[in-house]
């Protein structure tokens, strides 16, 4: 045996047999020698015979060890080898001394830098790239966790023994981790590993954060510094710039904008510094749905064909049977339900009989296309308010901000989505244009869409105009000013409730709890055929026929706000017929006219039937991709409104006019609503963004047991001084004469200077029945 191979043997007994050194030298040596010729030696005894030969030679195991290391000998490698193998012997050196071990060997530094480094080099921990973003949106927590695993597990272990819970039932904290490493990465190298603290700080400037906020995470090494954040804004803009020209162009394309009013106040104290009122315009560009490939067409609008009587009168609508029963028990149904929840359920346990149910005519599917993809437009500084202005919008939408050319307009089609004032405006300006030589300026490409959410607010203007009632009539309690006056006065609380109230709802609760399914449905069937198929002039009690007239107008509102909420076309349709006749009823002709326009439209050879679906089906969107959650496009436009201000709230310097407000955070809204969406889903954020609404099913239910003692029983020749209007009688006798000339108007060219007369009159506000934010639909957030 040469002294390699005693050396390589004496290591693998120092390996494998650590103990053996602290008894070594007490062993005789005779002993050794008559062991030996006896059996074979152990391990132990192996060693001892070499540390006797050591200590004949002077030699200690350090010195032998050392030499080792030193040498280039294959005993070397191999004793390394065994060595790193070897978890006992390893764990017997670090335990001796382990802070002592864990400094000589500097922890790893030299590995865990590498690990960094290789970090560094991934998109998520990388640069921060505009054009690679959307690869960050695609990424889940499990996606990122997986990138560190892969490219540094050391250091990844190394963070989960010391951030990670004590008990295994808590969730790891895997965004830590990943804020922790974006922090290392950024760190080193602040301009090649900025992605994540670019994404951060875009995220706080968008919601408000303040320059001293932005500036101290900076120091922190959470997000870019405020500079780069602006510097940031901006390129995001210009790629905006270039992201709505594309989706302005494509054949699929929707426009919808409405005006936008602001007086910016005085911000500093100085000579001809004064408050200044603003009137400009916001939009959005919104991929549409059920677009026929190649886009719209001007030839699938007949501007010959005329509407008429029948239309209105026999249409599905306006009709009390077929679905309109089953409309009508479904709301009778609802209404019990959402006043005696408990007596409803009580009704149904037991018995596999299904409840009530709105029907379904033509419901939006969400297969492809789920989530409805917008863009905000950039400044449009012109007010919409008259013809001129529209004009100057239009001009800066098509031309300026899609760049589409002359042919573009040649033979497409497109639908704009706006008020009552903008689509008034618009069909005044094609009406103008129509014998203009340029392709562009006839108009003809353009088609204005009456908006739903502007539908439905003044729909309850009206119903709230109708039967409001006077101060003469306040003790009158089939008005909405007695209600209102009721639940003031009251102040109905769980805590202060009249006695007889309560009797008089458990009563009702009781006659519920004893009905079983069948007889309930009979009851329901019973209440619409009294107060929603009957006519109301065939009640000679005055009192009780305004609550009657009540329920039928609100009914026709409640269809409409369900039917939008779950995308059904078809009921859609069904709530315009009615609503045809009701605004005729009413005294907002400008939206009577505005329905027979939008009947026209969607159910005559006016259109064609792809140009009618698309019609009505965008006039809805989907932020969130979920089968109810669906609402107005115009109201899209709305939200918009309100973050804009909420900015200017929150950011009202010098620095901050309405250019800036536009250029710089009108464009970027989409993305930035986006990437709130993403980094809160990547880092698991939870956020309820809907306000939550106190339940009126309290106060319902009060003002039911104080109704009932008197006015909603039945005494004929009883009379009330607030008498609502049947806006169904009067719709009628009005309807004729009022599509006269809505065809005259619509079919032909008409007398302009009428027309022009006819439409200087304002559309009356409705901004104090809603309050516009970010957080009203949660939307964007979602609504």
């Amino acid at each position: 045996m040469d002294m390699e191979d005693s050396l390589f043997e004496l290591s693998e007994i120092i390996v494998s047999s650590p103990s053996a050194c602290s008894t070594a030298e007490q062993v005789p040596v005779h002993t050794l020698q008559q062991s030996q010729r006896r059996r074979r030696r152990t391990n132990s005894q192996k060693l001892d015979k070499y540390l006797l030969l050591l200590r004949e030679d002077r030699w200690s195991v350090f010195d032998l060890v050392e030499s080792l290391m030193k040498s280039e000998k294959r005993a070397k490698s191999l004793f390394i080898h065994r060595l790193h193998e070897n978890k006992v012997v390893l764990d017997t050196l670090i335990s001796y001394n382990e802070d002592g071990v864990l400094d000589r060997l500097n922890r790893g530094a030299t590995q865990l830098t590498k690990e960094v480094e290789l970090l560094a080099s991934t998109s998520y921990f990388g640069r921060w790239k505009l054009d690679q973003v959307t690869s960050f949106f695609d990424l889940d927590l499990p996606a990122v966790l997986d990138i560190i695993e892969r490219h540094a597990p050391r250091l990844l272990s190394f963070l989960r023994a010391l951030m990670g819970p004590p008990s295994s039932d808590r969730v790891e904290p895997v965004s830590r981790y990943i804020m922790v490493l974006a922090i290392i990465c950024f760190s080193r190298h602040r301009d090649n590993c900025n992605n994540l603290p670019t994404l951060l700080g875009l995220h706080l400037h968008s919601h408000g954060a303040k320059r001293r906020l932005i500036e101290l995470t900076n120091h922190l090494g959470v997000s870019i510094s405020y500079p780069a954040i602006i510097t940031t804004v901006k390129a995001i803009s210009e790629k905006a710039k270039e992201d709505i020209a594309h989706a302005g162009s494509a054949e699929d394309s929707i426009t919808a904008y409405d005006n936008f009013e602001q007086t910016m106040g005085v911000k500093e104290q100085r000579i001809g510094d004064n408050s200044e009122f603003h009137s400009v315009t916001t939009g959005e560009v919104i991929q549409g749905r059920d677009i026929p490939h190649g886009g719209l067409h001007q030839d699938m609008i007949n501007s010959e064909v005329e509407l008429s009587m029948s239309d209105i009168i026999s249409a599905p609508g306006n009709s009390t049977e077929g679905i309109q029963t089953e409309i009508s028990n479904f709301l009778i149904f609802e209404s019990i339900t959402a006043a005696f929840p408990d007596a409803i359920r009580s009704v149904y346990t037991g018995y596999s009989v299904p409840r009530p149910q709105m029907p379904q005519v033509e419901v939006l599917p969400l297969s492809g296309q789920r989530r409805s993809v917008h863009n905000s437009l950039g400044p449009i500084p012109f007010d919409e308010s008259s013809n001129a202005g529209n004009i100057n919008v239009l001009q800066n939408i098509f031309r300026q901000q899609y760049r589409l050319e002359d042919d573009a307009f040649a033979e497409r089609l497109f639908l704009i989505y706006g008020d009552q004032k903008t689509i008034q405006r618009l069909r005044t300006i094609k009406k103008r244009r129509e014998d203009a030589i340029s392709r562009y300026d006839s108009f003809k490409w353009l088609l204005p869409i009456p908006a739903l959410f502007h539908l439905k607010m003044n729909y309850l203007k009206m119903i709230i105009t109708a039967h409001y009632g006077t101060e003469d009539g306040i003790t009158d309690q089939s008005s909405l000013r007695h209600s209102k006056e009721f639940w003031n006065r009251r102040k109905v609380r769980p805590g202060k409730t009249d006695f007889f109230a309560l009797e008089d709802q458990e009563g009702i609760e009781s006659q519920i709890r004893r009905q079983d399914p069948k007889s309930l449905h009979s009851l329901v069937d019973f209440l619409r055929r009294k107060l929603i198929d009957t006519p109301s002039y065939q009640c000679t009690d005055r009192e009780l026929r305004n609550h009657i007239l009540f329920l039928q107008h609100a009914e026709t509102y409640l269809l409409l706000k369900h039917a939008i909420k779950h995308a059904d076309i078809g009921l859609i349709s069904h709530a315009v017929d009615r609503c045809c006749i009701y605004f005729h009823g009413s005294k907002q002709h400008k939206y009577a006219y505005e329905m027979l326009y939008l009947k026209r439209l969607i159910s005559t050879p006016a259109a064609t039937k792809p140009l009618q679906r698309a019609i009505l089906a965008n006039s809805l969107i989907n932020l969130r991709g979920q089968p109810n959650s669906w609402f107005e496009t115009d109201r899209l436009v709305e939200l918009h409104n309100g973050k804009m201000k909420d900015i200017l709230r929150t950011r009202h310097t010098f620095s901050i006019t309405l250019d800036y407000l536009f250029e710089y955070c009108s464009l970027n809204s989409s993305f930035l609503k986006d990437l709130q969406r993403h980094v809160e889903r990547i880092f698991s954020v939870h956020v309820n963004s809907q306000h939550g609404t106190k339940s009126s099913q309290y106060d319902v239910v009060m003002l039911v047991a104080e109704l009932q003692k008197y006015s909603m029983k039945f005494h004929p020749g009883r009379s009330t001084a607030n008498e609502a209007p049947d806006l169904t009688t009067r719709g009628v006798t009005r309807l004729s004469e009022a599509i006269r000339k809505f065809n005259v108007r619509e079919s032909s060219a008409g007398d302009l200077a009428t027309i022009a007369e006819e439409e200087a009159d304002a559309e009356e506000s409705i901004d104090s029945f809603y309050q516009f934010n970010e957080d009203t639909v949660s939307v964007f957030g979602h609504p």
